[in-house]
């Protein structure tokens, strides 16, 4: 907060010195444009995107996979997941969250907000072959 009243400052004493007029109304528009600039600037530099790795992909707090959602981007753009047998993909995802014949899923998202049943659900679900070979993947997510 002190850096952002600095830059205020040193804005309007530049303004001030380039012969601008300084009035209470000036300096308001200039905080607030540094307020606005420094928010944009904040919330662009915050890339919640990280690389996969397996121990974070497993780590779950209060039943909740807090890194999975984060990993999920490098870990379908950068792994080769189609033709993977399922020893393979157990090898890198460890247990399954649940499975059916010929599928098998892991949670990524489970949101229940104060409900007893979720209000959003977002899962990562892989689809076999008969040989137990990877075929195809997709995001599911719905929302209440």
């Amino acid at each position: 907060m002190e850096l952002l009243t600095l830059a205020t400052n040193r804005l309007l004493v530049q303004h001030k010195f380039l012969g601008g007029i300084h009035s209470p109304d000036l300096q308001r528009r200039i905080k607030t444009n540094c307020y606005f600039l420094f928010t944009l600037i904040l919330f662009l530099s915050c890339n919640n995107q990280i690389k996969f790795d397996k121990k974070m992909w497993g780590m779950q707090e209060d039943m909740i996979y807090k890194y999975r959602n984060s990993m999920l981007k490098d870990l379908i753009s950068n792994r080769k997941l189609i033709g993977l047998n399922y020893a393979q993909l157990i090898q890198l995802l460890d247990t399954p969250n649940f499975s059916d014949i010929n599928v098998l899923g892991y949670f990524i998202i489970e949101d229940y907000g104060f409900k007893i049943d979720p209000v959003y659900v977002k899962n990562l679900k892989f689809d076999f072959s008969k040989d137990s070979v990877v075929t195809a993947f997709h995001i599911e997510e719905w929302k209440k």
